[in-house]
């Protein structure tokens, strides 16, 4: 699938969600303003193709009132609350939309995701199809290239950075990071999905993508310094909860795999979040602010 037809897709679901209910001419009138506009109308077989296409990426359904002759979403609301909308417009239909008014794009500023829109539509055709990707990939933690045949079981993006999750035979889950990937293919044999796995029982406890490494706990963060109202506003983890909250301060708790990702974005709070359980991330945070310390007060 081609990152053009890809970008139609999107366009196609947003124009008919925002208008709630539109005829195909309707469509072909907002169509002609788009920048992916090729100077065609869209037939009404392209378009019903489309609308399978995009029932099988997406699992929306675009359905046709046939007193009035207009398409509108099924369960429209579930499209506004769910993660399907927040994927698409959040990630492809801003970038749609600027694009269509060239002159805003100084004026809007995203933070970038590295190599995401090179092999995102590819890897999510394989996906559609259970078909295996071929790459060449660079991990940071080796100084040369490998090539993989792997199976896409589930994307997933998280601190800007796109993911692939595949299975190894033996049943161990693998994560690539799609930045680090040159060059990526599909190939020609299929897979069969697990049954067993679920992307999103597998990383419910995950803070991001790093799982495994420690068990999963419960967490209890003691937030100072008015940050407690970032946290309200956005949650580090969907397991939060405000469990205390005084004039001062508030404690969150979470149940989550406290790794090192999850280490990070504490130490990046400073002096305004507080380890307070499970004791031995309290020991091992004040371990790394203690090395810190060194770093910059060395001693004589």
């Amino acid at each position: 699938m081609s990152k053009n037809l890809f970008a139609r897709y999107i366009w196609e679901v947003t124009t008919i969600y925002e208008a709630e209910k539109i005829t195909l001419r309707r469509l072909n009138e907002k169509w002609t303003e788009c920048y992916l506009y090729d100077g065609k109308d869209i037939p009404r077989k392209t378009f019903d193709n489309h609308r399978k296409e995009i029932e099988t990426l997406f699992d929306l359904n675009i359905s046709c009132n046939k007193s009035d002759n207009t398409y509108f979403i099924e369960d429209s609301d579930g499209f506004q609350n769910g993660k399907i909308r927040r994927w698409l417009l959040n990630n492809f239909a801003v970038n749609n939309m600027l694009s269509e008014t060239k002159h805003l794009k100084n004026r809007v500023l995203f933070e970038e995701i590295p190599s995401g829109h090179r092999f995102l539509p590819r890897v999510i055709q394989a996906m559609r199809e259970d078909k295996f990707v071929k790459i060449t990939y660079r991990s940071f933690w080796r100084d040369y290239n490998e090539t993989l045949t792997i199976a896409p079981l589930a994307l997933k993006i998280s601190h800007n950075r796109w993911y692939i999750t595949t299975q190894k035979s033996e049943g161990q889950i693998r994560v690539y990071a799609l930045d680090r990937v040159s060059e990526l293919e599909i190939a020609d044999k299929k897979f069969e999905y697990p049954k067993s796995f679920s992307a999103e029982k597998y990383f419910a406890d995950c803070y991001g993508v790093i799982s495994g490494f420690v068990k999963a706990d419960v967490v209890k963060l003691k937030v100072m310094n008015n940050q407690q109202k970032f946290f309200r506003s956005l949650p580090l983890h969907h397991s939060q909860k405000e469990t205390e909250t005084h004039q001062d301060y508030s404690v969150f708790e979470y149940f989550l795999q406290p790794a090192f990702d999850f280490q990070q974005t504490v130490l990046s709070y400073g002096e305004s979040v507080e380890v307070i359980e499970p004791e031995w991330l309290r020991t091992q945070i004040a371990e790394k602010i203690k090395k810190m310390a060194e770093i910059y007060f060395p001693r004589n």
